[in-house]
């Protein structure tokens, strides 16, 4: 006999098979919002742009044609990644120069406690910042594609706030590009 909390919950081994069962995958849904979509185009649109700068990027095939991540986007997703990693390592120095006593306040959660244990730089750090990255890829790659495309390839919803401040994103990323003589840049 169900419980009466569970009489409301969605069966997911039921709804996506018992390969996609993992409690991660039924925490956060992913077989359900994935599903009937192509996952290659999904992993592909998740992946770090190239090294190339003026390349397009096949992500896969969607209703038989090619489904391609512009030239110009991963030109983009490489100056928001490289500012990224400015950032980080901006930060990194900033913390290894910050006296160890800061940094423990720092670590401190109780205004009237000190901890004596100094914030640091976790040793998964950079596996994390490249779960971000990633992320980062995936929605900006969503972005070049209409509206229509985003519900039916991706199944996302991008909200007007996230596009219009993603779209600023964009513009300085263009000014960056353009450089200080309106040629594009190369670095």
């Amino acid at each position: 006999m169900k419980r009466p909390f569970e009489s409301t919950q969605t069966d997911y081994a039921a709804a996506t098979g018992s390969s996609e069962t993992t409690p991660w995958l039924q925490h956060t849904r992913w077989a359900e919002l994935f599903r009937d979509r192509s996952l290659e185009i999904i992993a592909a649109t998740a992946k770090l742009p190239a090294s190339q700068w003026s390349r397009k990027y096949l992500l896969g095939q969607w209703q038989g044609l090619g489904f391609w991540s512009s030239a110009e986007t991963e030109a983009q997703l490489q100056v928001i990644l490289r500012g990224l990693d400015l950032m980080f390592d901006r930060a990194r120095a900033t913390l290894d120069l910050t006296p160890y006593i800061s940094r423990c306040w720092l670590n401190t959660y109780a205004k009237d406690a000190f901890w004596p244990h100094g914030f640091r730089v976790i040793p998964t750090f950079k596996k994390y910042l490249v779960v971000w990255k990633r992320f980062i890829c995936f929605v900006f790659r969503i972005l070049q594609y209409p509206s229509r495309q985003h519900k039916e390839v991706y199944n996302v919803r991008l909200g007007s706030n996230e596009i219009e401040m993603m779209q600023h994103i964009l513009y300085l990323v263009g000014q960056l590009q353009l450089g200080e003589d309106g040629n594009v840049s190369d670095s």
